[in-house]
């Protein structure tokens, strides 16, 4: 009965992880080699859509 539990625990904090995970807003942070340069950026309507590009300096 015990190790039911333990399953049924861990099944269910997994399900609940994956759910507030989906939830949550995807968040790119960046900062440069040397320091003097750190950006943040929080896409506030997203659903964790894929993200495709490419950044160049």
């Amino acid at each position: 009965m015990n190790k039911k539990v333990s399953i049924g625990l861990v099944f269910l904090l997994s399900v609940i992880w994956m759910v507030a995970s989906l939830t949550l807003p995807p968040k790119l942070i960046a900062s440069s080699s040397d320091g003097k340069f750190d950006a943040v950026y929080t896409v506030s309507h997203s659903l964790k859509e894929t993200w495709a590009g490419q950044v160049e300096w």
